[in-house]
């Protein structure tokens, strides 16, 4: 019973395991030695798996390494079991169908509401975007926008996303003048010069008040673009009267210099310290941590991920105001946002 394992190239370390190897004990594998030493320094780190179990038509090299690439756009440390060439076949074919779904109106948005923790009042909305596809029906968020983020058609799925947004903004406005929408701005989008142009089209053109915009970037799009190039995009964003928050506070990219070096409006604390608070009781120091680092910024705190009242108590004895979770609400349509808009109106 022998295993090999070799490096072909950055990140890539093929791994043999004997005939003996179950194959379902792949995800424990993931877990082996989260944590290393180096140079006296102790590092967490994560193990992506893309596996597939060949057919014998398989034997195309690109297919050995689709099911990695496939499990880094799901997640740092994620396990994509890819099995038959067919399924690796649709999601190719999912990839290359952006263009078609944005003509046939295949997407919609679904929007998760954000709470005011004393009151419940929901202050605000996250918009998400979703695909009703015609031969698959409705998509996982993780089968497509992954690829969308990486693809040219990343700024046409987002100016899609804009209008929409803003025509339902519009609508959200009209039962409550303060409510805010919140847009993801995928990675790509940051050194795309067209993004502000097309967020002013966008909410410009429903006379709307670009206050009530919030525009969402990760700290990771902070590194990965660098800071120069995301201080020019948010400076004039802001200069539009939009919002600024730094999403999945805490979570492997965390840089106070990004705070002094990007101006921002809101921190939204990574829904992992938000699940954990029941647990490892350390996890709310780190909140507590957050909140006092909002505060010396003069920032917001929204922590994300709130799905108990445990969780909520929690989240109310480190000071934290405002929160998303299914504890308050599942994403919904449109319509279903504006029928509790007229409830909390009544």
């Amino acid at each position: 019973d022998s295993k090999m394992t070799l490096r072909v190239g950055a990140g890539a370390f093929p791994a043999g395991e004997g005939p003996n190897q179950p194959a379902m004990d792949l995800p424990q594998t993931s877990w082996w030695a989260p944590q290393a030493v180096v140079s006296d320094t102790s590092a967490r780190w994560a193990l992506t798996i893309g596996a597939s179990l060949p057919e014998i038509t398989l034997a195309e090299r690109w297919a050995a390494r689709l099911p990695l690439h496939i499990a880094i756009f799901a997640a740092l440390g994620a396990v994509c079991w890819v099995g038959p060439l067919s399924m690796m076949r649709r999601r190719l074919s999912i990839a290359g169908q952006v263009r078609g779904a944005l003509r046939r109106s295949e997407f919609y948005l679904m929007y998760l509401p954000t709470v005011q923790i004393e009151t419940g009042e929901w202050i605000g909305v996250e918009a998400l975007l979703r695909w009703r596809h015609a031969q698959f029906g409705i998509l996982q968020p993780s089968a497509f926008i992954p690829w969308i983020e990486k693809s040219p058609l990343a700024h046409d799925t987002t100016e899609w996303v804009m209008r929409q947004a803003s025509t339902d903004l519009r609508r959200l406005r009209s039962l409550n003048d303060d409510i805010y929408v919140g847009i993801n701005v995928p990675p790509s989008q940051l050194a795309d010069p067209r993004l502000v142009d097309a967020a002013a089209s966008a909410f410009g053109g429903h006379d709307l008040c670009l206050s009530r915009v919030m525009f969402e970037l990760t700290e990771r799009e902070m590194v990965d673009y660098g800071l120069p190039i995301v201080q020019e995009v948010v400076k004039n964003l802001r200069k539009l009267g939009a919002q600024i928050a730094l999403d999945d506070f805490g979570v492997g990219y965390s840089n106070i210099g990004c705070l002094r070096a990007i101006r921002v409006d809101v921190i939204k604390v990574d829904k992992s310290f938000t699940h954990d608070l029941e647990t490892f009781g350390d996890d709310s120091s780190i909140v507590d941590v957050v909140v006092k680092i909002a505060r010396d910024f003069g920032v917001k705190v929204i922590a994300e991920g709130v799905e108990t009242e445990s969780q909520l108590e929690s989240l109310r004895a480190t000071g934290v105001l405002v929160a998303q979770g299914f504890l308050f609400s599942k994403p919904l349509e449109v319509d279903a946002v504006l029928m509790h808009l007229r409830a909390q109106a009544a």
